[in-house]
């Protein structure tokens, strides 16, 4: 193990404030030294949800398949934005929320573990009043 790699390791161990100053020492820039942030964990931030639950594969899978996308930017590369993945049921890009994420991740246990067809799930969240009106009879006024 080279002196260089060593520091690095030890700065790493230490601490933020020296791991910035072994990389001026070392002439690398701070920004190589920063771990990537998950995007999926950056998703569910701020919400209660926890990906305990679901396989590895399938959370690899959607990791694989999310992406961040900026105004005017086809969204290859970009570490800023909203998170964007091709939804594994409707087969369109979606916007990646907390709800949604772990609703890709149902999907993705409903098809690949429990063999249901990529037509039978549905991902459309239904509110009770809209599916109620449609199938409820309709009140009939009669005037007095």
């Amino acid at each position: 193990m080279t002196v260089k790699n060593r520091l690095i390791r030890n700065a790493a161990h230490a601490g933020p404030a020296i791991c910035a100053s072994a990389a001026v020492m070392v002439n690398i820039p701070p920004l190589a030294m920063a771990q990537p942030t998950d995007i999926l964990q950056s998703v569910l931030r701020d919400s209660a949800y926890r990906l305990s639950l679901f396989d590895a594969a399938d959370i690899a899978d959607l990791r694989e398949r999310a992406y961040r996308k900026t105004a005017g930017s086809d969204g290859a590369g970009s570490s800023s934005g909203a998170a964007y993945a091709r939804c594994i049921v409707r087969d369109r890009e979606i916007r990646l929320t907390p709800e949604e994420v772990v609703r890709q991740l149902y999907a993705a246990r409903l098809l690949r573990y429990y063999g249901y067809p990529p037509s039978r799930p549905s991902t459309s969240p239904r509110s009770p009043a809209a599916t109620s009106a449609v199938s409820a009879p309709r009140a009939r006024l009669i005037p007095i």
